[in-house]
């Protein structure tokens, strides 16, 4: 059991910095620092999109992205997701030690 529960806490490790990796590209696309349409880029993005967006989505459609006052929106999926991870991950590690 606690081999099982080392192996969820270690896939949730994983994804919760495959999400973080995301944000980091996608920083980096929009301000131009790496070329975006880089074909690496693009394959990079891709799997990274493919690996997060169902998760994402999900969430998008219980807490819609906050919109201001200009028409500028804020998608606050990807935080939510990690502190929800984060969580479960404080609590498999709390049950590993335990």
């Amino acid at each position: 059991m606690d081999f099982i529960l080392k192996i969820i806490y270690l896939i949730l490790k994983s994804y919760s910095e495959i999400i973080i990796i995301q944000i980091i590209l996608s920083f980096l696309c929009t301000y131009e620092i790496i070329n975006a349409s880089n074909s690496l880029v693009k394959v990079v993005g891709r799997l990274l999109y493919m690996a997060t967006e169902p998760l994402l989505r999900l969430i998008r459609q219980i807490i819609p992205p906050l919109t201001g006052r200009f028409g500028s929106s804020i998608d606050m999926s990807h935080a939510i997701l990690l502190i929800a991870i984060y969580f479960l991950r404080y609590c498999l590690n709390s049950i590993i030690l335990w």
